[in-house]
């Protein structure tokens, strides 16, 4: 990808992630890279090309940490906290999961749009799915019912301590997960 792309990007991204989808426009990142919007509207002509390109980047960053987490050494609990920690880094810079913040927007992009979010959300439960199954037959792990039930589970409260760490402090974030890896390391019931 060419420099000024992937500078507007980056940048559509950081406001995606602050702003959310709809309350940025062409004008604020002109502003904020201090070029005219003629020269963002070369690159991405339409918002909706500039937010697809930015979902198909997510997607492809999504499908890598997919990849780092199956090629790892680490063990299901590892794995599943690397998982996890993903949301610190959102929360120490100020932003929400730029996932979540697509999906507040979800009825107000294009089908283009809608499929590669969906596709982003079908791999970031894929991946939790098979941390949760491998730790289950490792006998690490213990869950009652379906590991992609827990997955969904686990990945709705994840999103929304992000969200409500920005109001409640990191603290919030690592004492929810923390709880959620205390409850999966219990004995199993029976």
């Amino acid at each position: 990808m060419r420099e000024r792309q992937s500078e507007i990007l980056m940048l559509a991204g950081e406001m995606i992630q602050t702003k959310g989808y709809d309350s940025f426009s062409y004008n604020d990142l002109s502003l904020r890279l201090g070029i005219r919007k003629a020269s963002i509207h070369h690159h991405f002509p339409k918002k909706q090309e500039l937010g697809l390109a930015y979902l198909k980047y997510r997607f492809e960053a999504t499908k890598d940490i997919e990849n780092q987490l199956r090629q790892s050494r680490m063990n299901p609990l590892q794995k599943l906290q690397a998982f996890l920690d993903l949301g610190v880094k959102s929360i120490e810079e100020k932003k929400i999961c730029p996932v979540s913040s697509f999906q507040a927007d979800r009825w107000n992009i294009n089908e283009e749009m809608n499929e590669v979010l969906t596709k982003i959300e079908a791999t970031e439960l894929s991946m939790l799915t098979s941390i949760l199954e491998d730790g289950q037959s490792s006998e690490e792990l213990f869950f009652v019912g379906e590991a992609k039930d827990q997955a969904n589970l686990i990945l709705s409260s994840m999103k929304g301590a992000i969200l409500y760490a920005q109001g409640q402090g990191l603290d919030f974030y690592q004492r929810t997960m923390n709880q959620i890896v205390a409850n999966l390391q219990g004995s199993p019931r029976s």
